[in-house]
């Protein structure tokens, strides 16, 4: 098994863009989910560089195969031949003409959009994902800081069957329902 240097060592291709709040957000795009953000180039970044080392060491703790980055080769002459049905030829060569530009402009600007199009949607869900992971990692943390607080009963709140489960599973010291601590002698007893 290759260990974590080795990974750390590979040219793996880091994006950095700017949401609308004018937050950084920085990915590295071979390690889908490996998403971060700051408040400018530097500190995303540098948070990058400590979520993509986490990211490997749990892919490595389990056994996921984690992608190796594709070496730069020469890059394609850029022409290809394409074969498309008469009527969608004549529809684009018709909107050629409307838009003043030549047939084979028109088709890259369809293509680049529909590429941009298609990596927007993938960062987005990635972003989703890596929020939705932090999200849970927080709530988790405050079930088990409110567990180590030093009182007779731990309060939560309202508190759903999904938090009661995850109580359950990180916090086994807790009530079934989620409310206070298995040690309480009221609580122990039923009372």
């Amino acid at each position: 098994m290759t260990d974590l240097n080795f990974y750390l060592s590979l040219p793996y291709t880091k994006v950095l863009r700017r949401d609308e709040d004018g937050v950084v957000i920085a990915s590295i795009q071979e390690l889908q989910g490996c998403v971060t953000h700051g408040d400018n180039e530097a500190e995303a970044l540098s948070r990058l560089e400590e979520v993509q080392r986490l990211w490997l060491e749990e892919s490595l703790a389990g056994g996921v195969q984690i992608p190796i980055p594709e070496t730069e080769g020469p890059l394609p002459s850029g022409k290809w031949v394409q074969r498309v049905s008469r009527s969608l030829h004549h529809a684009l060569t018709a909107l050629a003409e409307t838009e003043d530009v030549s047939l084979n402009q028109l088709v890259a600007t369809i293509l680049a959009e529909a590429v941009g199009r298609r990596r927007a949607i993938a960062s987005a869900r990635a972003v989703r994902a890596q929020i939705i992971a932090e999200n849970t990692r927080n709530q988790l943390r405050y079930y088990m800081e409110s567990w180590h607080r030093p009182s007779k009963w731990t309060m939560l709140g309202n508190v759903s069957p999904i938090d009661v489960n995850l109580i359950g599973a990180f916090a086994p010291h807790y009530h079934p329902r989620g409310l206070a601590r298995m040690e309480d002698p009221e609580v122990a007893h039923g009372k």
